[in-house]
């Protein structure tokens, strides 16, 4: 079954509080691991061992600066060098639904602001430990 991406938001997660990130464009996640080769050379197929783990995730969103639009905090994250919990993907009323949540350092923001278009905001973040798979039951 195909989902609608628009319903799959960001939000920064405090306790059992989900606010989503308004404004937001595009988001995206990566996860990935790492495998380490271990052939040699009487090997006919490559072999592996695992390796570490890693997620990361990106947003973009229309330019914000107001506190009650939460990109703030991201901004004061980097800065500070502080973490952000955060979900990413649908909701069910006020609780998290379908998608991944972690915590994450922001690895960086960029502004862009171009004549005759919207300011925008492009952030990227590294997870730090294992995410949450959160899935519908």
């Amino acid at each position: 079954m195909a989902i609608n991406g628009s319903n799959r938001k960001v939000y920064l997660v405090s306790n059992t509080t989900y606010t989503a990130i308004v404004g937001e464009t595009a988001n995206s996640m990566d996860l990935s691991h790492n495998l380490i080769e271990v052939s040699d050379k009487t090997d006919e197929w490559a072999e592996y061992i695992s390796g570490a783990k890693s997620w990361s995730a990106s947003l973009d969103v229309n330019l914000d600066n107001t506190a009650t639009e939460r990109q703030v905090e991201f901004l004061r994250g980097l800065v500070n060098g502080s973490q952000v919990n955060v979900f990413i993907g649908t909701m069910n009323g006020a609780e998290a639904a379908d998608g991944i949540a972690g915590t994450a350092y922001i690895a960086s923001i960029k502004d862009t602001n171009n004549r005759a278009a919207v300011a925008s905001r492009s952030i990227s973040l590294t997870g730090s430990g294992a995410p949450v798979i959160v899935y519908p039951v």
